[in-house]
């Protein structure tokens, strides 16, 4: 396949292009998983500018790039209050989640094809990651006057796991303009479009659409039924 492009705009330009060769008119509905919200958003910018209608747009997990994570002050203070909540258990889980880290870190430096195979991702991945790395570089998302369903996966505070950020939003509600419903879904941020996560998932997902279409006054088989398409994520 052809590697990415060099620039997130002319990745947005590439993925309009096959959206509007397959259906030329809105309304639209654009999902996009992980790094693909800032995909979608800029997507939907740009097909509200042409004058189509477009609907919320679906972030599946997905982060603004240009939010920071928590900080140094954050982590401590998430840890902490895990700390409180499990007691001396959770030390042995930090401990141990320590030690794995090290023992990687270990593996990369003495055998770094071996870590290779087992951790890094394919090539092709490799290629979109380290493009993602270079687009995001100076990227910050102007305010977008739509609204938009986050899918959201939370930390297993169970298993002494801390949030990305503290942030309900996953960095979206200075961009977001009209409102941003978050759905609260099981899994991991990988494991989410996965057996048997996924099924939840998809009857979430399935809401959504059923209350766009009434939004836009059609139903499934109308046929000026909205395009759905979903921007895969684009990081490793």
């Amino acid at each position: 396949s052809a590697p990415p492009h060099a620039t997130l705009a002319e990745q947005v330009e590439e993925y309009l292009a096959d959206v509007q060769r397959v259906r030329a008119k809105g309304p639209y509905l654009l999902s996009g998983f992980s790094g693909g919200g800032a995909m979608i958003l800029e997507m939907a910018r740009r097909l509200r500018a042409q004058g189509h209608v477009v609907g919320p747009l679906l972030f599946f997990d997905a982060w603004n790039p240009a939010a920071p994570p928590r900080d140094f002050a954050g982590k401590l203070r998430g840890h902490g209050e895990l700390f409180r909540e499990l007691g001396p258990r959770y030390a042995q889980m930090f401990a141990e989640r320590w030690l794995r880290y090290r023992a990687q870190e270990a593996l990369r430096a003495a055998a770094p094809t071996l870590a290779e195979r087992l951790w890094e991702p394919p090539v092709a991945m490799g290629e979109v990651a380290d493009a993602w790395d270079t687009w995001i570089v100076d990227y910050q998302p102007q305010p977008y006057d739509g609204d938009a369903v986050l899918f959201r996966v939370r930390a297993d505070r169970s298993r002494g796991e801390l949030d990305y950020s503290e942030d309900e939003q996953n960095g979206w509600g200075g961009v977001i303009q009209g409102g941003i419903e978050i759905i609260d879904v099981p899994g991991t941020h990988t494991s989410i479009v996965e057996e048997p996560h996924v099924r939840a998932l998809a009857q979430s997902v399935r809401n959504v659409l059923d209350r766009a279409l009434r939004r836009f006054g059609l139903d499934e088989r109308g046929a000026h039924r909205p395009a759905l398409t979903a921007v895969d994520d684009v990081q490793a």
